[in-house]
């Protein structure tokens, strides 16, 4: 998160009851709906970009998925050594399971993917190769 974006995100948590159970949540107390958000997202980008008349087909998931990609390339750039990041990237998505987060590594472009950054043995070493029960 950017340190502006972050500073934004204090701010607002310390205005809000701390008993509350959600970060960003309905006036009623609820969390958002996944549809909501979405038509939260597309109300913030014709407010951002307003007099667009074609509004592209956003999606929370995409969100996710570019900050996914956005970390792996940042780190790949960096010369980051993923198997010691993906833990990291998997805490920031919230994922339960480490191939939940690897999902992301494997849709690199190809040269991404071919980096000396990435130790493909070690990471399939982590979910070990299963043979489909009959």
């Amino acid at each position: 998160m950017s340190p502006d974006m972050m500073r934004l995100c204090r701010e607002y948590d310390r205005a809000l009851p701390p008993e509350r159970t959600y970060f960003f949540m309905q006036a009623s107390g609820k969390a958002y709906t996944a549809s909501q958000v979405d038509k939260l997202i597309k109300k913030c980008w014709l407010c951002a970009n307003p007099g667009v008349e074609n509004l592209p087909n956003i999606r929370t998931y995409d969100l996710r998925h570019r900050f996914a990609s956005a970390c792996l390339n940042r780190w790949l750039d960096e010369g980051a050594d993923l198997n010691n990041k993906i833990i990291y990237l998997m805490a920031y998505m919230g994922h339960d399971r480490i191939d939940e987060t690897l999902y992301y590594v494997h849709i690199l472009p190809e040269n991404l993917v071919k980096s000396a950054g990435i130790d493909w043995d070690a990471l399939n070493s982590v979910i070990p190769e299963v043979t489909r029960w009959q």
